[in-house]
């Protein structure tokens, strides 16, 4: 799982430049560090700063939020940030030229309370600033977002037209999924990745079909991985029939036939709606 430090070296995808600042209050002077992030698509900049001590995050932030464009002046003075292509006709433009919209992301090591956020949102609106805060809580939510809830085994034949629209539609629904195309990374091991993708995900997918069936190799050994978790913890498996009848499903594990499936023949957006009262079932779908 990720962790805040984490989330503030990577949600931020556009140009940025970043240093430790130092501020000074009656309490005595912290150390945060803020980041100018520039988008020249939009000719806007915005800023974001992480609490390195979050001891007294609150006067830290009260600070912060009267000094919200603090990242964006240290940058203007220190770097020179532009971009362009005269080749292709368009000007450089410099970084200090872009236009500070306000919006602001703080991060601190701590759990705010409902009122404590509200205050600092009003604080921040009273000086024109879109402030989002990022503590604890909303960490925990975001890796609850973004832990994959199933592991999804597929023959690669069938990626197009069942196993990518599938992930898309679960997206959609919320229900983040172990895919081979998003989850893994250049220099990953193959097996390592796949094996702690059975392991940690709470429901394995399989998407039954042809191509699968007749797959001696990577499908095949999936499907081992996962039967063995079946066996152990059962109620893992959530069986996907893609163009198969229930003979051929028998023909390739008896076992199989037992656990009730959706079956693409309803449509992708609906297999995803039946996985999802599977893997959400409190929630509507």
């Amino acid at each position: 799982m990720a962790t805040l430090k984490d989330v503030y070296n990577s949600a931020h995808p556009e140009m940025n430049t970043g240093v430790d600042l130092t501020f000074n209050t009656p309490k005595g002077a912290f150390t945060v560090n803020g980041r100018c992030h520039f988008s020249f698509s939009t000719y806007t900049r915005y800023a974001s700063y992480y609490l390195n001590d979050a001891s007294d995050w609150l006067t830290q932030f009260n600070v912060i939020v009267n000094n919200a464009q603090a990242a964006c002046d240290h940058a203007d003075t220190n770097v020179q940030v532009s971009m362009g292509n005269p080749s292709f006709g368009v000007p450089m433009e410099q970084g200090s030229n872009l236009l500070f919209v306000g919006r602001t992301y703080l991060y601190a090591e701590t759990r705010l309370a409902e009122g404590e956020r509200a205050e600092l949102i009003t604080a921040g609106k009273e000086r024109s600033l879109s402030i989002e805060l990022r503590d604890l809580n909303w960490l925990d939510a975001y890796n609850s977002s973004t832990q994959p809830l199933a592991f999804l085994s597929h023959d690669s034949r069938d990626k197009e037209e069942v196993a990518r629209p599938l992930v898309l539609a679960l997206g959609q629904l919320l229900c983040p999924v172990w895919y081979d195309e998003y989850s893994l990374r250049v220099g990953d091991s193959l097996v390592d990745s796949i094996d702690r993708g059975i392991k940690s995900s709470q429901k394995c997918l399989i998407v039954l079909s042809p191509n699968f069936l007749s797959n001696p190799g990577w499908s095949k050994s999936e499907f081992k991985s996962i039967m063995n978790r079946h066996i152990a913890e059962g109620a893992v498996i959530l069986p996907i029939w893609h163009n198969v009848t229930r003979d051929d499903v028998y023909s390739y594990s008896s076992f199989l036939v037992d656990i009730f499936a959706t079956n693409t023949d309803k449509g992708i957006d609906a297999v995803a709606k039946d996985i999802f009262k599977v893997l959400k079932p409190s929630l509507p779908a």
